[in-house]
C-alpha cells in the first residue's frame, strides 16, 4: 500500500515525460523560468495519467499495464535526470510554492483517504465500476458484466479513467475497501496543483485569487468520489493554458491546454462539450483577430499535433470498447420533443432552470465578480484581453448547453434540477474564476501576458 503511495507519481511523470520527448525542443532546451517548469511537470503528470489510460485499455489486464508503465516510466525518467532543466526548473520553483503545494496536497490526501465513499454517484457508479475491475480477475473487458442488466442502473459507458485508477491501486495494494482505491483521486488532483502554481507569480494577488477560488470553491466535490469536481477543475485549467497560447503562441501552453482538455473527455461525457465550446470560441478568437490558418500552423506544429492527438487516444479507445461491448454511449442523442418544450416554456420552466443555474449555482455572483474586474480594467483604461473573452464566450457556450439540455430533459425537471444542477456548472464557475483571473493578471502587469516570451521555433520544434 505504501509502495503503491509513494511510486505512483514518479512512475506518471516518467511515463509522461517519454510521450514528451516526442517534442525534443520543450523537453531539452533549458526552461525560460520557474513557472514554466512547473507547467511541463504538470504537463508531464497528465500524460501519464492519459497514457495509463490508454495502455490499460489496449492490454485489458492491470498487472500487465502495471509493466508497460514500469518499462516507460524507467526510460523517462533516464531522459529526465540526463536532462536535469525541468529538474533543476522545479527545485527552483520556490520554497513557498512547493509549501503551499505540499500542504495542500497533504491536507487533500487526508481528505480523500480517511472518508469513505458513501455518495450515491460515488459509490454506485465510478467506485462500482472500479470495483468490477478489480474482481474481474484485475481486468478489462465484458467479462466484468458492464453489458449486464444488473449494471445498467450504473451508466456502464461513462469514461472510465478514475475507475481504472481506483482499481490500480487496490490492486497495488492488494485489497478493496471503501478507502485506499480513492487514492485515484489524490493521483488526478496532484497534476491540477502544480498547474495552479504554474501561474502563482507577483504581486501575488491574482494568485492567491485562482488558488482559493479554483480549490476551495469546489469544496467536497474534490474528496466525495464523484468526478464533477475535477471535471471542473480541469476545465479551468484547459481554458487558462489555452487562453495563454492564444495570448503568447507558446507551444507549451497549447499542449497543456489539450492535455487538460483529454482530461475532461476521460472523466466525463461533459467534457466532449467543453471541447466543442471550445472550439467554437477559439475559431472566434482567430476570426476576429483575423488569424489564418497559416498562422495556425505556424503555432501548432506536427509535433505538437501529434502529442495532442495521443492524449486522445484512451478516449477514443473507450468508445470502441463501447461498440464493441454493446454498450449504451450515455451520449444524448433522443429527438427533442418540441411540444413537451413548448409546454414548459408556456409553465415557465425557463425561469426555474435559470434561477437552479445562475444563482442556487452561484454563477450570478461568480459573474458579478467578474463584471466587477472588467469595469475597473475600463476605469483605469485597460483594454480586456482577447484571452479573457475566450474564457468568457467558453463559460457562455458551455452554461448554455447545460440550460438546452435541463429544459429538454425527460426526467422530472424538479427532481433533475435538484439532484444536479449544482454540480454540473462547476465547469462554468471554474472558468468564470478563470476569466476573473486573467483580468486580474491584466490590472497587475498590463504590459506583459505572460511570464515568458513564446518558444522561438527552431528546427527541433518543427
Amino acid at each position: 500500500m505504501y509502495i503503491a503511495l509513494s511510486l505512483f507519481l514518479p512512475v506518471l511523470f516518467g511515463m509522461g515525460w517519454l510521450v514528451l520527448n516526442l517534442h525534443p525542443a520543450l523537453v531539452r532546451e533549458p526552461t525560460a523560468t520557474r513557472q514554466e517548469a512547473a507547467r511541463l511537470l504538470s504537463l508531464a503528470l497528465m500524460l501519464g495519467l492519459l497514457c495509463n489510460y490508454a495502455i490499460v485499455l489496449i492490454v485489458g489486464s492491470l498487472s500487465v499495464s502495471f509493466g508497460v508503465a514500469a518499462v516507460m516510466a524507467g526510460g523517462g525518467l533516464f531522459l529526465a535526470v540526463r536532462g536535469k532543466g525541468v529538474l533543476r526548473g522545479a527545485v527552483g520553483l520556490g520554497w513557498m510554492t512547493w509549501l503551499v503545494v505540499i500542504v495542500l496536497a497533504v491536507l487533500y490526501a487526508v481528505l480523500i483517504l480517511f472518508l469513505p465513499v458513501a455518495d450515491w454517484d460515488a459509490r454506485s457508479i465510478w467506485f462500482l465500476h472500479g470495483k468490477m475491475i478489480y474482481y474481474n480477475g484485475q481486468t478489462m473487458n465484458a467479462a466484468a458484466g458492464w453489458d449486464q442488466p444488473f449494471a445498467g442502473f450504473s451508466h456502464p459507458g461513462y469514461p472510465e479513467l478514475a475507475p481504472i485508477l481506483t482499481a490500480q491501486f487496490a490492486a497495488a495494494a492488494g485489497f478493496w475497501n471503501e478507502h485506499f482505491p480513492k487514492a485515484g483521486l489524490f493521483a488526478l488532483l496532484v497534476p491540477a496543483l502544480i498547474a495552479l502554481a504554474s501561474f502563482f507569480r507577483k504581486p501575488w494577488l491574482s494568485g492567491v485569487y485562482l488558488l482559493v477560488m479554483a480549490l476551495f470553491n469546489l469544496g467536497g466535490w474534490l474528496w466525495n468520489g464523484y468526478m464533477d469536481g475535477y471535471l471542473a477543475l480541469y476545465s479551468g485549467l484547459a481554458c487558462l493554458f489555452l487562453a495563454r497560447w492564444l495570448s503568447t503562441d507558446d507551444q507549451l501552453d497549447a499542449l497543456t491546454g489539450i492535455a487538460a482538455l483529454a482530461m475532461t473527455v476521460s472523466l466525463k461525457n461533459e467534457g466532449n462539450l467543453l471541447v466543442v465550446c471550445s472550439l467554437i470560441s477559439i475559431s472566434a478568437v482567430f476570426l476576429v483577430r483575423r488569424r489564418t490558418a497559416t498562422s495556425l500552423r505556424g503555432m501548432l506544429t506536427w509535433r505538437v499535433a501529434l502529442i495532442g492527438a495521443a492524449v486522445f487516444l484512451g478516449p477514443i479507445l473507450w468508445q470502441v470498447l463501447i461498440r464493441r461491448w454493446g454498450l449504451p454511449s450515455e451520449m444524448p442523442s433522443s429527438p427533442m420533443d418540441m411540444q413537451m418544450i413548448g409546454a414548459r416554456f408556456g409553465l415557465g420552466a425557463t425561469g426555474v432552470i435559470a434561477d437552479a443555474l445562475l444563482m442556487k449555482a452561484e454563477i450570478a455572483k461568480a459573474a458579478a465578480i467578474l463584471a466587477c474586474t472588467i469595469a475597473a480594467g475600463w476605469i483605469m483604461k485597460r483594454r480586456v484581453p482577447a484571452a479573457v473573452w475566450f474564457t468568457v464566450l467558453t463559460a457562455a457556450l458551455y452554461g448554455s448547453a447545460i440550460f438546452w439540455i435541463y429544459l429538454t430533459t425527460k426526467q422530472d425537471l424538479a427532481w433533475h434540477l435538484g439532484t444536479s444542477a449544482t454540480r454540473t456548472m462547476l465547469p462554468v464557475l471554474q472558468l468564470i474564476v478563470a476569466a476573473t483571473f486573467l483580468c486580474l493578471i491584466d490590472l497587475e502587469e498590463p504590459d506583459e501576458a505572460a511570464d515568458r516570451p513564446p518558444l522561438k521555433k527552431t528546427s527541433r520544434v518543427t
